[in-house]
């Protein structure tokens, strides 16, 4: 294991120009540059902001894109950097209020995780609660974003372009999250004097309450899909099944951005499984 190393590249075969046989470096400490080739083959496994990133840097993804940076193309590949999804939330706020002894379990405990409102099936919903919080999840977002260089230099931070709510579709969704499940639950606790409102009214219109969600939406940090698995039908995909990288020898990425759509729920465990 190497530490405060900047991958700059990938270092491509000579001979097999599509085999890729390491990574060059830059040592964030010393600002020396450090090469290093693999025995077998070369994991990318930096993330769906960073991995795209690397391919990119090295050649490896729309054609337009490179040229625009005045970098060579190795492998064009439609895909990398884009179809980037995301969970993201809009949460609601709320003051405890009258609440002495014998308060309601809610507001005794950490927040708590649901799904729904489908009984069996996928759920459309992630919803956070508490006694005085309350956010909604929508998991299956139609909005894609994308991932692009800013610059040739690899010191130079991606461009993260997430395109949130894009989709008039995804506007509703969020909308009917709240007014249908969040602010009603929220509007029996403040019929009965536990809590008030810090950010939201428990009876807002529909119309406030979308003006609520394009003011208060933000990120569950769940980013996936840059570098999506599929098979060489889909415009789009940049790695197979067996996560490797179309085009190359030798190169596999294996992070959450291999992730076609976003899962119905945290993307801890299955980018680790």
């Amino acid at each position: 294991i190497v530490t405060f190393h900047m991958v700059n590249s990938l270092i491509f075969d000579s001979v097999e120009t599509n085999k890729v046989i390491g990574v060059a470096t830059m040592n964030l400490r010393s600002n020396i540059p450090a090469n290093f080739t693999a025995t077998k083959e070369v994991i990318i496994s930096a993330g769906t902001y960073n991995s795209p990133k690397i391919l990119l840097l090295s050649g490896i993804g729309p054609e337009k894109d490179l040229a625009k940076l005045g970098i060579e193309v190795r492998v064009p590949l439609n895909g990398v950097g884009k179809n980037l999804r995301n969970h993201y939330s809009v949460p609601t706020y709320w003051t405890r209020e009258n609440l002495i002894q014998d308060e309601p379990f809610l507001f005794q405990s950490p927040t708590f995780n649901m799904f729904g409102p489908e009984k069996k099936g996928p759920p459309t919903y992630q919803f956070e609660i508490s006694g005085t919080y309350g956010s909604v999840i929508p998991l299956r977002l139609e909005s894609v974003g994308e991932v692009t260089l800013a610059s040739s230099d690899a010191a130079v931070a991606p461009l993260i372009n997430p395109n949130i709510l894009s989709s008039e579709a995804d506007v509703q969704t969020m909308v009917t999250g709240l007014s249908d499940y969040i602010l009603p639950y929220f509007k029996s606790l403040t019929d009965q004097g536990l809590v008030s409102p810090a950010n939201i009214q428990p009876d807002a219109s529909k119309e406030e309450i979308t003006d609520f969600v394009l003011q208060s939406i933000s990120t569950n940090h769940h980013p996936v899909g840059t570098c999506k698995v599929g098979d060489m039908s889909d415009d789009l995909a940049v790695v197979d099944s067996s996560l490797k990288v179309f085009g190359t020898i030798g190169l596999r990425v294996i992070d959450a951005s291999v992730f076609p759509l976003a899962p119905s729920g945290n993307i801890n465990l299955p980018t680790m499984t």
